[in-house]
């Protein structure tokens, strides 16, 4: 995913409107970097939690959570990977004029370090992995086809 990722960057960046390119370029490109890893851990640990319907829990997840609960400014839209992911993008990039309003700034992203920001992402992350290897160990799963045993 990290990679498709880049590779779009890598072309769009050079024909848009944006000023500082390399900056936007390098950002985007660790951005996707870390989403890939993120992600990844959130499904497969969906995957090993709903074994028999991951793909339909997968896509009531990323709709209910990460797009529409993600966007109201509460507590719990900082639980998302995309708060994340959008509070890193506006610590890494140069925005001439960062936002028009100040006092809204707190509900898109977080004014803490981009480093803070990396260490929530890493945890969940961690998080994530950890209880999917628990389900893998207490449910024993099997790699052998059922008309097998």
């Amino acid at each position: 995913a990290a990679s498709a990722t880049i590779t779009g960057i890598c072309i769009a960046i050079p024909i848009s409107r944006v000023y500082y390119k390399l900056d936007t370029m390098l950002a985007l490109s660790a951005l996707s970097v870390c989403s890939a890893f993120a992600y990844g851990a959130l499904y497969m640990m969906i995957g090993t939690l709903f074994h028999a319907r991951a793909m339909v829990f997968c896509v009531v997840y990323t709709g209910a959570v990460e797009l529409f609960l993600a966007m109201f400014p509460a507590v719990v839209n900082r639980m998302t990977i995309q708060f994340r992911l959008r509070s890193l993008l506006a610590n890494w990039i140069t925005i001439p004029e960062r936002f028009d309003r100040p006092e809204l700034y707190m509900y898109i992203a977080s004014d803490e370090s981009a480093v803070l920001q990396l260490m929530c992402l890493l945890s969940l992350t961690a998080i994530f992995l950890s209880v999917s290897f628990a389900s893998v160990q207490v449910r024993e799963f099997t790699t052998a086809a059922e008309s097998e045993l």
